[in-house]
């Protein structure tokens, strides 16, 4: 066999092999197009299922070793309205208390706090009652160091009311 006759084989049966690994590939594409069809659109014809509310009642209340309080308590009823409150004291007298409402008429809440930095400001549909914090709380918050080392202390800053703008379309 000559050589030119050697390199035209080669030529032919890359060529061959080339044709036979795309026909494979063009047919496990195809397996693998109606598996993934058949597949969705046995999900696509699935019917959603609803389901009625249905009253419930949770809560919790703890007292961790610290002397720091946490407590939330949640009633839905039948027709999906919600009910509840959660809020917390630590060991230092703060507290935040919120009571809030879901239902129809949307999310309403009452917040009550003593917490350095709030004010008596109403954003959104929230009630917000800011109570002055406990004076060992204010002096610990207004105490410079002086020299050495101390224990750390709460610097709050007071955050800026949101501004909000009606967006047009």
């Amino acid at each position: 066999m000559n050589m030119d006759c050697a390199a035209f084989l080669q030529v032919v049966l890359a060529a061959l092999l080339w044709r036979f690994a795309q026909s494979r590939g063009s047919d496990l594409y195809e397996a693998q197009e109606t598996e993934y069809k058949t597949s969705y659109d046995a999900y696509s014809n699935l019917k959603e299922e609803t389901h009625p509310p249905h009253p419930f009642h949770f809560g919790y209340d703890v007292l961790d070793e610290h002397g720091n309080k946490l407590q939330r308590q949640e009633q839905g009823d039948q027709h999906g309205n919600v009910k509840g409150s959660y809020g917390y004291v630590d060991a230092h007298g703060v507290y935040r208390q919120v009571d809030y409402v879901a239902d129809h008429s949307g999310f309403r809440a009452v917040v009550q706090s003593n917490e350095p930095g709030v004010a008596n400001e109403d954003p959104a549909d929230v009630k917000l009652t800011a109570k002055s914090p406990p004076a060992h709380v204010l002096e610990q918050q207004y105490t410079k160091i002086e020299h050495g080392y101390s224990d750390p202390k709460l610097y709050l800053k007071a955050a800026s009311k949101p501004v909000y703008r009606e967006t047009t379309y």
